[in-house]
């Protein structure tokens, strides 16, 4: 961020408050656990495999259950005939 006032010009109030607020909450930003992040990871990649199983166990129950309901309805449109 740049700062484009003078060495003369004073802050006002609220940017005065503004940067008060920002120093403290960089200071009190903790520092990342690595367990954490590690376990986080880790539960990411086993979802992800889960997600692509899923997703074949579903794109099949979809065609069986396309397929069954195409063979039902051709077989009970042809008994009308």
């Amino acid at each position: 961020m740049n700062d484009d006032r003078t060495p003369d010009e004073e802050l006002t109030p609220a940017e005065e408050r503004l940067l008060a607020l920002l120093t403290l909450l960089r200071a009190e930003t903790p520092r990342s656990d690595r367990a954490l992040t590690d376990a986080v990871l880790r539960t990411a990649r086993w979802q992800l495999v889960f997600l692509g199983v899923f997703r074949a166990v579903g794109g099949f129950a979809t065609a069986t259950v396309d397929t069954l309901a195409a063979i039902v309805g051709i077989r009970a449109g042809s008994r009308g005939k």
